[in-house]
């Protein structure tokens, strides 16, 4: 398999994870399976019985399990819903967060988008399956899967979206050589990172929006 074809199916699972939420969620986040022990590291925070695996942060409860933090937010009906994140919020202070977003992101649709040439989207993958179980199931907007520039055949079908398209909400993964960033302009947010960093501006991000950091 030639490197084209090798980044156009890491695209295409990118789309897939984007689109397949109910799956990710049940799948990867199965919470028959694990609900009962992240009650548990829950009550012990509550008890003040915290560890570097379980620990309240801002008032938050945060336990870590199968390689992934979980805490608890309120949606609109007042239900708790445990989210899963790859970086707790201690992990997250060097995740330099900067400027502000406006009235744009309170339409229901959010465009994610990202450069499909980038060398390696694996991460950019993983971002973005994470932010849009979060956008779904714990703040209940839709995110829509774009491309920053059609250049690819998989972009051939998905909406063409940058941070100049000014009527619309959009997130651009940003891959960098730097240490991860978040930085809010208007309708537009740019999660930039290089790897994991990536990951880490994603979650800071995210944080963010449940106003659990500021």
């Amino acid at each position: 398999m030639d490197k084209h074809s090798k980044k156009l199916l890491i695209l295409v699972a990118v789309i897939i994870g984007l689109f397949a939420l109910s799956f990710i969620f049940r799948f990867v986040y199965d919470p028959t399976e694990a609900a009962v022990t992240i009650d548990e590291l829950h009550k012990k925070n509550l008890e003040g019985k915290e560890s570097e695996i379980n620990y309240v942060y801002n008032g938050f409860s945060f336990v870590y399990l199968d390689n992934l933090w979980y805490t608890q937010v309120k949606r609109n009906d007042d239900s708790l819903l445990d989210i899963p994140l790859h970086f707790g919020p201690r992990d997250l202070g060097d995740i330099l967060v900067t400027g502000s977003v406006d009235e744009r992101f309170q339409q229901p649709r959010i465009y994610l988008t990202f450069d499909p040439t980038g060398e390696v989207l694996k991460f950019v993958a993983l971002s973005s399956a994470e932010l849009s179980l979060n956008l779904a199931r714990g703040i209940g907007l839709m995110p829509v899967a774009a491309c920053y520039k059609n250049e690819t055949k998989a972009c051939e079908s998905r909406p063409i979206v940058t941070c100049a398209d000014k009527n619309k909400a959009v997130i651009y993964f940003k891959q960098t050589n730097e240490t991860g960033a978040v930085k809010l302009d208007g309708n537009c947010v740019e999660l930039s990172g290089d790897g994991w960093e990536l990951v880490k501006a994603t979650d800071r991000f995210l944080l963010q929006w449940y106003q659990i950091m500021e």
